[in-house]
């Protein structure tokens, strides 16, 4: 019989799953012409709610569930990446597509790693350390896309003429104050 915590994590799931269902349907049901946005964005629900359906039927550890978050991480990104090209950053650097390049790499590592776990099924160090390696690049995929989503909101602000070249972040009391000098907007 499973903990109390299980019950909650099914049914918190499950209540997800149902709930980016029913939004992916009603986004998609609209009667608007579609561009990439919305496109991607329904993609990107639609995925958060298989997901969330994985979970609740497989539990968070089955290899459906671990495809399945790698998915929803691709369509996010993904959604991110079209929202960039479409406003200001048309301009960004290259480095810019540099980062979403590492964050895609990391993902299909994930995919990748995930797909030779039943191989080394056989033999608990290959297993474990597959698994660990599964687990490291999940966790560096979050702090990358969690520093990446913080540093283009906080400082996606332009300068405005006539200001100095020191721009502070847009929350200053969610985080450490840092100062960006620099004559070049960012």
């Amino acid at each position: 019989m499973g903990s109390l915590l299980d019950y909650i994590s099914l049914f918190g799931h499950g209540i997800a799953a149902a709930l980016f269902g029913a939004l992916a349907i009603w986004q998609f049901q609209r009667k608007v012409e579609r561009n990439n946005k919305q496109i991607w964005l329904i993609i990107a629900i639609t995925l958060t709610s298989f997901w969330a359906l994985s979970i609740a039927v497989e539990g968070y550890l089955s290899p459906i569930s671990r495809f399945a978050e790698t998915l929803r991480n691709f369509g996010w990104l993904g959604f991110m990446f079209i929202l960039l090209r479409a406003g200001e950053g048309r301009d960004e650097p290259k480095t810019v597509n540099g980062i979403y390049a590492a964050l895609s790499f990391v993902l299909v590592g994930q995919i990748l790693v995930d797909s030779m776990l039943p191989a080394f099924s056989g033999s608990p160090r290959l297993e474990n350390v597959t698994l660990y390696t599964s687990l490291v690049l999940r966790m560096i995929f979050a702090v990358g896309a969690w520093f990446w989503c913080t540093i283009s909101i906080r400082f996606r602000r332009r300068k405005p003429a006539g200001a100095s070249g020191c721009r502070w972040p847009h929350w200053p009391r969610s985080g450490p104050m840092i100062s960006i000098c620099s004559q070049s907007p960012i």
